[in-house]
């Protein structure tokens, strides 16, 4: 079996250990959103409060319910697809994931996987910070059940308090692809198991080559407010993980429940806006589909 060894910085203590600032209430009804706040130099602002921040849904004022600073510790499932197609990639991935964990603060945690037919956990949560080193071995497996996988995550998820989030790196491919009647009914049912995670899944799609593989990507992300990366060659990869958790390190976290009842199917536009000339604002989803 192809291997390569996985070199990361692993802590001794538990994320479950953790004293953190930032309690998130499983709500399903709750919209979180993501955000960063740059000056007009394009310097990010990290010390803001949560009277700084305005939440609107179709231009309705809404309340923010939770709030998170920057500071706050980021918990990140890192899910690897390690089935045979993904194996030219690893190199990359591996300095990639590296890069990761390097950006990483030491209130930050981290759980990684991979997965093929099966979920193979390689670390659990613990700080990419802190500790001596490890490595890990990364090998090629066979086939791939992405929806199993993405389940999994959703109850690891639940293992974790304050803010979380998911990274998987996949050609977005199930084993189920070729029975289009069985996709769909896998699909639509770990969207909604995906929804209830409150967290975010963001996707690197490597040679994503086929529309409803790209759609159920964008989907699962727009309906958990992630975001899908498309690396056009294997070198993007790097620094690409490295902007990833660069993101992550400036980003507050709002929350929200609408002052309108859901409509299933309706779509609803989110603006987050910061008090202070000049300031732009990015947001890791703009709107959401209501149950």
């Amino acid at each position: 079996m192809f291997r390569l060894p996985l070199v990361i910085l692993i802590g001794a203590v538990s994320v479950l250990a953790q004293d953190s600032p930032y309690t998130l209430k499983v709500d399903v009804s709750m919209v979180s959103v993501d955000v960063a706040v740059f000056s007009k130099a394009g310097v990010p602002l990290t010390g803001l409060q949560q009277q700084d921040f305005k939440v609107y849904e179709d231009g309705r004022p809404q309340d923010i319910r939770t709030f998170a600073s920057t500071d706050s510790p980021y918990n990140v499932l890192l899910l690897v697809d390690h089935s045979s197609s993904m194996v030219p990639a690893f190199p990359f991935l591996i300095q990639g994931v590296n890069r990761f964990f390097s950006n990483l603060r030491t209130q930050d945690q981290i759980e990684l996987a991979s997965f093929d037919e099966d979920v193979h956990r390689l670390v659990y949560w613990r700080s990419a910070r802190a500790g001596a080193k490890q490595t890990i071995q990364l090998g090629a497996g066979g086939g791939t059940d992405f929806y199993k996988a993405l389940d999994w995550s959703t109850r690891q998820l639940r293992q974790v308090r304050g803010r979380k989030a998911v990274l998987c790196f996949t050609d977005g491919e199930d084993r189920l692809f070729y029975q289009p009647a069985e996709d769909a009914k896998a699909f639509r049912k770990v969207l909604q198991t995906v929804r209830r995670a409150n967290a975010p899944f963001h996707f690197v799609g490597l040679n994503v080559d086929h529309e409803r593989v790209k759609q159920h990507l964008e989907d699962l992300a727009a309906a958990t407010g992630g975001k899908v990366y498309y690396p056009e060659t294997l070198e993007q990869l790097v620094p690409l993980y490295d902007q990833i958790s660069r993101e992550l390190g400036i980003s507050y976290t709002v929350g929200y429940v609408s002052d309108r009842p859901p409509r299933a199917g309706e779509h609803r536009e989110i603006e987050v806006k910061v008090a202070g000339p000049d300031l732009r604002v990015s947001q890791s989803r703009t709107g959401y589909s209501a149950n």
